[in-house]
């Protein structure tokens, strides 16, 4: 577009930039800028505990100036809301309400004729800053009064002497002053003028067409910019919300909104400084809502409000929070309505909405007792037994099977198998089996009659009479000859030991063991109890020592040991009987415990943890499904099994170091503060060098309007960057630097200082003229009065004279 020349309507470009066609030829009234909107009362500054609202503060409609602040009475009259921020206290007028126009900008300097002017504190006028020699001495652009006038065709920008509008000049070519070439709306498009050295500008052309001109050189232009923009006029670029400058050069971001469509509505949104100011996104990306009826929606694209995503069967199905996990937001329900299922015990029947159940009756007397095959009309069944110190039917006899009633009362299971089905006696509950009175072919003696232990080793049948106690050989299982002398043997019967009496006509008793067992002939003794047999006392278990008198173990805790009935099981105490329960996974030694689990099986512990069956057959310590790693996600455990999670929403600036980022790239706090992005998190704000200013992405660069780079030096060309602030460097060697004094010499540059110059030799060897020196003209040789003499001291040759600047020759001196 640089370069070649873009019209338009006037008509229709007014319109566009929302100018007056007064403000097109220098009547400073904006009678097409928009008004500025009345912010919500949201935009009010936030209150403090001492600051709280008062009721009936201020009246609808008022309108004060706290300051520069244009403040209007709150809807609910209870504080004041700012609507605009004028450019000084002294521009704020309250009634009518409005900012007035700031006379010139802060700092601004402008020549009314040889006075040199600058804005004063408020904005309003101007304070004489200096006289300067003449207007054509005055610089405002300069901010100073220059040793000499202007060059002619030089271009500058100032106040008209009538009434202080901004008006492009240029020099006379007789340098005596300036020339009005321009009125200008702002003084800031009249300096934009001058300095848009390749990026033209906005002007009428011949035809009275808006057209864009192509970049100039500034000593040529005659014409003001004309605005960019609308006083107080706003606009969205993108996503950006920016306002016209107070110059109207050009827009100015205010502050990104979080869509373009925000931007858009933001446009009539002031806040408290008096600027635009964008309005908060209702909702952030990817969060969502459930509406009435179970609708689940989700924030829109532009985050200006939520939109339908899916109907869900019902409201309490709908779960945002399920949503914004990434998982479905639509949850199913957990039964159909009326049908029945069992909970536990407890026949539970769906709610009419699907929500939950609700417990129908009494719970079944247990979990397996409540039958719900037909949803319908599930029911509890009987019981087959029951359980309890009342109960009849808790224990029972299966041949030699001492059982006991389950705990789901459906069945029987086997507590322990008697050594004879007559030895179960159920009515002993757990101690239902009874020990045996003999051991299979045990004989015993009584009254004579050899006898032998029956089947059920309940008792003792007889075989023969032998005639005598004496004949009867229960060791031998015969009868026998009369015992021999001294000997010893124990009584089948009754255990008691017993020696051969001394008529060795029978056996008497010496020693009245508990049973044939504990009977021990050989040492003549009774044991305590049967070597190596397990047995409790008091609910503790114990082993027997091998000589039978003693206890090689006792109070062992209950160990691994070989189940009558097939497998691995524990051996402990039921009261005083000694049982083994059965391990269904094994028993381990030495742990002495029923295994748990299986090698390798997984099971969860709480939510995070998972732990692992050891080839020992037991849980090993849990661990955390957590890989450490936060920005793929929270790992849970489910269904025994470490399962990983969605990962952390990081608005688009990704994820590193357990933590989400918050940029990539540096920023501006503010106009002279800045901040560095990290390692992807935003440091705090820290002060830009001195005389620089924030911009763009965090950058610190000088602010060149704000610095005065002229040194007074005119053999110095003074220059300013963006990147090094003040920039000097030497005009060519040479090149003029006069003081205006031609009789002090011709001064010029050399190596960036001015030197002076040798005076002039203003000496003409005329005696009829005199030698003078004018400063502004340099030697001038005037002529003495007629008739100054000039004699050459040759009297014979006349009496020279002076005449216009000459001296004449008279005619020779005759001597007659």
């Amino acid at each position: 577009m640089l370069g070649k020349g873009r019209k338009v309507g006037v008509a229709g470009f007014l319109l566009t930039v929302g100018l007056a066609c007064t403000q097109l030829f220098g009547d400073e009234q904006n009678t097409l800028a928009p008004r500025q909107p009345r912010p919500p009362i949201g935009a009010a500054a936030p209150l403090t505990p001492g600051s709280m609202p008062v009721p009936g503060l201020c009246s609808a409609g008022q309108m004060r100036c706290e300051g520069a602040l244009l403040q209007t009475c709150s809807d609910d009259l209870s504080s004041w809301v700012t609507v605009q921020r004028c450019g000084a206290a002294a521009l704020c007028q309250a009634e009518p309400a409005s900012c007035l126009p700031a006379a010139c900008s802060p700092d601004e300097m402008t020549c009314a004729g040889a006075v040199l002017q600058k804005c004063n504190a408020d904005r309003t006028g101007w304070d004489v800053f200096n006289t300067c020699l003449s207007p054509a001495h005055c610089n405002a652009n300069l901010r100073q009064c220059l040793p000499e006038p202007c060059s002619p065709g030089d271009r500058r920008c100032d106040r008209s002497q009538s009434d202080q509008s901004p008006v492009l000049e240029v020099c006379r070519e007789d340098r005596s002053g300036w020339d009005r070439l321009d009125a200008c709306v702002t003084r800031e498009l009249c300096d934009q003028t001058l300095t848009s050295v390749g990026l033209g500008g906005l002007a009428v052309g011949s035809d009275g067409m808006v057209q864009l001109q192509p970049a100039t050189d500034p000593s040529t232009v005659v014409q003001c910019n004309l605005p960019a923009c609308a006083a107080g006029e706003t606009r969205c670029d993108g996503a950006n919300l920016q306002f016209c400058s107070e110059g109207r050069t050009g827009w100015i971001t205010a502050e990104e909104c979080a869509s373009e469509a925000l931007c858009q509505s933001s446009l009539g949104n002031v806040g408290s400084g008096g600027t635009p100011q964008c309005l908060p996104a209702a909702c952030a990306t990817g969060e969502h809502r459930c509406a009435e009826g179970g609708l689940l929606q989700v924030c829109s694209e532009d985050r200006s409000g939520f939109i339908d995503e899916q109907q869900c069967i019902g409201a309490p199905f709908c779960n945002a929070a399920l949503a914004n996990q990434g998982q479905s937001g639509c949850t199913d329900a957990p039964c159909e309505a009326g049908l029945m299922q069992c909970n536990g015990a407890q026949i539970e029947v769906c709610r009419d909405d699907r929500t939950g159940l609700d417990a129908v009756g009494e719970p079944c007397e247990s979990a397996a007792l409540c039958n719900a095959q037909d949803p319908a009309n599930a029911f509890c069944e009987e019981p087959l037994c029951r359980r309890g110190p009342t109960s009849g039917d808790e224990f029972r006899c299966e041949g030699a099977e001492l059982q006991r009633c389950n705990e789901s009362l459906t069945a029987y299971d086997t507590i322990q198998t008697c050594i004879t089905p007559a030895l179960c006696d159920a009515s002993q509950r757990l101690d239902g089996c009874r020990p045996p009175v003999c051991a299979p072919g045990q004989f015993n003696c009584r009254d004579g009659f050899l006898r032998v232990c029956n089947a059920d080793r309940t008792g003792f049948d007889n075989v023969e009479n032998c005639g005598s106690q004496a004949q009867c050989d229960a060791n031998a299982g015969s009868c026998a000859d009369p015992c021999e002398p001294g000997s010893t043997r124990c009584n089948a019967s009754n255990g008691d030991l017993e020696r051969c009496n001394d008529r060795l006509t029978g056996w008497q008793a010496i020693a009245d063991c508990p049973n044939v067992q504990l009977c021990d002939a050989e040492n003549e003794r009774c044991r305590i109890c049967v070597p190596n047999e397990f047995s409790c006392a008091d609910g503790q278990l114990r082993q027997c020592a091998a000589d039978g008198r003693s206890f090689a173990r006792t109070n062992i805790p209950p160990e691994c040991a070989a189940n009558p009935a097939g497998g691995g099981g524990i051996r402990a105490c039921q009261g005083n009987t000694v049982v083994i329960n059965p391990c269904p996974l094994g028993c381990q030694q030495p742990e002495n415990r029923c295994r748990e689990c299986n090698p390798g099986q997984t099971q969860c512990v709480g939510n995070g943890q998972l732990r692992t069956c050891g080839n020992n057959g037991f849980y090993g310590a849990p661990t955390s499904c957590s890989d450490g790693n936060f920005c793929n996600g929270t790992e849970t455990c489910q269904n025994n099994q470490c399962v990983g999670g969605a990962p952390p929403n990081c608005n688009g600036f990704g994820c590193q170091q357990n933590r989400c980022n918050n940029c990539n790239g540096g920023q501006c706090a503010n106009g002279t503060q800045f901040m560095t992005c990290d390692n992807g998190l935003l440091s705090g704000a820290r002060n830009c060098p001195a005389g620089q200013v924030c911009q763009g992405g965090g950058n610190c660069v000088f602010n060149c309007a704000a610095l005065n780079c002229n040194d007074g030096n005119p053999c110095t060309n003074d220059n300013c960057t963006a990147q090094a602030g003040c920039v000097r460097s030497n005009v060519p060697n040479g090149t003029n630097c006069s003081d205006g004094n031609a009789c002090n010499g011709n001064e010029t540059c050399q190596n960036g200082s001015c030197n002076r110059g040798g005076a002039p030799n203003c000496n003409d060897g005329n005696p009829c003229t005199q030698d003078t020196c004018n400063p502004a003209n340099g030697c001038s040789f005037p002529p003495v009065a007629n008739g100054t003499s000039c004699g050459d001291g040759n009297a014979c040759n006349g009496s020279e004279t002076c005449q216009n600047g000459s001296c004449n020759n008279p005619p020779n001196v005759v001597c007659a």
